[in-house]
């Protein structure tokens, strides 16, 4: 940066006591002044809702900026924070691709999985399969409210301030991911960098990669292999709810250089940073043209970005508890499923989340 603006000269301000919810949006912006900000995920809404910062809409339509050469879904999961508008962008997003193995699918002339299937879909094409499918999640918990999200599920009601784990829906999701888990041809690894990578080691068909787990593939693997999008609910195909963001570069209403944070805003949006940045830790670029460096893959890649999304809402800790002891009941007993997701709807209930 100081080669692209060798006058420039700035004060990075922390903002990790507004991080950790030690004061508001609103407190922080009062006690700091700043000219542009990189404000995490978790903090965007709260920053937009305090109307602290600055559209851009006016600046991208003045300056004509192509916001064309950005992926489409992410600019759309970033207006839904600010109702339409565009607060901020984001530089980067984070993904959940299917990856599977070309070979161990020709060899049982099975054919390779499609853009858009549904979780039953894909399911049923892992149970042909012995080591069908591979979830690279921190647990069956995140995995099953991953599903959830997709049917607009949530294992607490705000609104009636009561559990729903125990209802049709979720009775439907349990099922399709019972005998799966209990015969093993799906299961949830916990994958690092230094670990061993079941999908990797050609011993599971597929794999549901996030970022993290696609740079190993990239890096790692010597099979022929494929990526489609993760699954969809059939009522809504061309949405999923594995896209994220990790921050948003905006302006604070109060700034009294906007005019240069918007020019710095760019280089940070800029082919030049995310080429500096490519492959690392800050996820895949939002420049389609800078997502993949290799013609050979860019076919693929669309898997990461071609479904749209919304901004996440999370459940409590104790949810993710109780869904968690639920799965591992499905798996070590033979109680109906209907019987277990209601003693788990009353132990939620007795300790409120």
């Amino acid at each position: 940066m100081s080669i692209e603006y060798p006058r420039l000269k700035y004060t990075v301000v922390p903002m990790n006591e507004m991080a950790k919810k030690q004061i508001s949006a609103e407190q922080w912006s009062k006690e700091n002044s700043a000219d542009l900000l990189y404000i995490p995920a978790d903090d965007y809404q709260e920053f937009i809702d305090s109307s602290l910062l600055l559209e851009l809409d006016t600046y991208i339509q003045r300056d004509s900026y192509p916001l064309e050469t950005l992926a489409a879904s992410v600019v759309d999961l970033t207006k839904q924070y600010g109702k339409g508008k565009l607060y901020g962008l984001p530089s980067n997003f984070y993904s959940r691709a299917i990856a599977y193995n070309k070979q161990l699918f020709d060899d049982m002339g099975i054919d390779y999985p499609s853009d858009q299937m549904t979780w039953d879909e894909l399911i049923a094409l892992a149970s042909r399969f012995d080591r069908g499918l591979s979830l690279a999640y921190p647990s069956a918990a995140d995995w099953v409210m991953d599903m959830g999200r997709l049917q607009n599920l949530q294992v607490w009601d705000e609104t009636a301030d009561s559990p729903t784990l125990h209802s049709p829906e979720w009775e439907a999701v349990f099922n399709l991911i019972r005998e799966p888990l209990k015969d093993g041809r799906i299961a949830v690894h916990t994958i690092n960098s230094s670990g061993t990578n079941p999908f990797i080691s050609g011993e599971y068909a597929m794999q549901a990669v996030s970022y993290e787990e696609f740079r190993m593939l990239e890096q790692q693997s010597g099979m022929e292999w494929g990526l489609v999008t993760m699954p969809v609910n059939s009522a809504d195909p061309d949405n999923g709810s594995s896209m994220t963001a990790g921050g948003f570069f905006a302006i604070p209403a109060a700034s009294v250089h906007a005019d240069a944070a918007w020019e710095l805003l760019q280089y940070f949006m800029s082919d030049r940073v995310a080429e500096l940045e490519y492959r690392s830790s800050y996820g895949f670029s939002i420049l389609t043209s800078m997502i993949s460096m290799s013609e050979a893959e860019d076919a693929y890649m669309e898997a990461f970005y071609k479904l749209g999304s919304a901004p996440g809402t999370e459940e409590s800790t104790k949810a993710y508890a109780i869904v968690e002891e639920v799965v591992t009941r499905l798996i070590q007993e033979d109680t109906a499923t209907e019987i277990i997701l209601s003693e788990a709807g009353q132990e939620l209930a007795g300790s409120r989340p």
